[in-house]
């Protein structure tokens, strides 16, 4: 994994490059990433970074000896950490014992969430967790001697997965060995032990721009530019659940989103009611409703931006950008606030299993109240 494999996170990356050129390196860095933004490439480039023989001012060779080893996940001198299940009833399982589906994850799923790796090792409905001979384990490695490298480097993934056990790794976090390095990368750092939190120096990762996602979605997934773009905008920064909208995609949100606003500009009461019968309904499932709201919520935030910004540095679509300005003419800056409030309230009510239509209908009214007032720009 180079740098250059890492969608956008261009601040964080010009930050552990200057570290690692300045040879600052603290012993242990925490990557705090909001889900789906990059935390585990990243952590992955800048330790093929660290190691490369033949390093370049802003990546890794990607051809040494140590790139290649980085490549294929097999460094000796790089240990992962990450939750795992029992194998058999009664065994204390550690990470050596998955590392085979590990190399295949990172493979398949680099922006993957706990829940892919679960499903990746069949957990079931088992929860994972970093044991006890796991923290050992850790131990262990990190006495040995470096086998090629300068460095020994641990990856720990999804630390908040470590219970009380993880003080046993406490005195390797505050003194470790020389040249050894401790990367924690969190989707909740807010779950992780106090005593280890606080002794790590955070790398803060940001969620990841629409136009990053759309360019991601039609280089890597070749996806259809029209659909990136509507993912894009629906995945909330989330590199992979806009993977996931991809493999469910099925409907247009932008064509629903405008018959929607059509029909109720033009109070054309039977096709409302044939719209919220259609998308309210069980068929499009309940992901599907939730995602198509924050398509539309998105595009409500974006208007509001407009009221400061030029539309160009919004860096919409062509098709959203006119639909940005429609919404722009039709609601006033105050009543856009609302409506980002009715469609988070929308979106909460769809996550705890509200009947759908009800909750489009709702909206529907609101719409149409809004509509009905005369705009007063603020």
């Amino acid at each position: 994994m180079l740098f250059t494999d890492v969608i956008d996170q261009s601040r964080a990356k010009q930050y552990l490059l200057r570290m690692a050129q300045q040879q600052r390196i603290p012993h242990a860095l925490l990557f705090r990433e909001p889900e789906g933004s990059g935390g585990l490439p990243l952590a992955l480039a800048f330790a093929t970074y660290l190691l490369c023989e033949r390093p370049g001012a802003e990546d890794a060779c990607g051809i040494c000896n140590s790139c290649r080893k980085m490549a294929q996940l097999i460094h000796p001198d790089v240990h992962f950490s990450f939750p795992v299940v029992s194998k058999k009833s009664g065994s204390e399982p550690i990470s050596d014992d998955y590392i085979t589906e590990w190399r295949e994850f990172i493979r398949e799923f680099p922006y993957g969430d706990v829940q892919d790796w679960l499903q990746q090792i069949q957990a079931e409905n088992r929860q994972g967790n970093i044991t006890a001979a796991e923290c050992r384990e850790i131990v262990h490695k990190l006495s040995l001697k470096s086998f090629e490298g300068r460095y020994k480097i641990l990856l720990l993934w999804l630390p908040e997965y470590l219970g009380q056990q993880g003080n046993r790794l406490l005195k390797w976090v505050e003194e470790p060995p020389d040249d050894t390095l401790m990367l924690f990368v969190s989707q909740q750092p807010q779950r992780i032990l106090s005593t280890i939190v606080s002794r790590l120096q955070t790398v803060q990762l940001s969620p990841l721009p629409a136009e990053e996602i759309t360019q991601a979605l039609i280089s890597r997934a070749q996806a259809n530019p029209q659909m990136a773009a509507q993912i894009a905008l629906a995945a909330g920064g989330n590199y992979r659940q806009a993977l996931r909208l991809l493999h469910d995609a099925h409907a247009d949100w932008l064509e629903m989103l405008r018959n929607w606003l059509n029909a109720i500009a033009r109070q054309q009461i039977p096709a409302l009611v044939q719209w919220i019968e259609e998308v309210g309904s069980s068929k499009v499932g309940r992901e599907q409703q939730k995602f198509f709201l924050h398509y539309f919520l998105n595009l409500v935030e974006k208007t509001i931006q407009a009221h400061y910004l030029p539309l160009e540095l919004l860096h919409l679509p062509p098709a959203e950008q006119d639909l940005v300005n429609r919404l722009k003419s039709q609601f006033s800056f105050s009543q856009l606030h609302a409506l980002g409030e009715q469609l988070n309230a929308a979106i909460y009510h769809i996550e705890r299993n509200a009947y759908g239509k009800l909750v489009f209908h709702a909206l529907t009214l609101h719409l149409q109240d809004m509509l009905a007032r005369t705009p007063t720009k603020t």
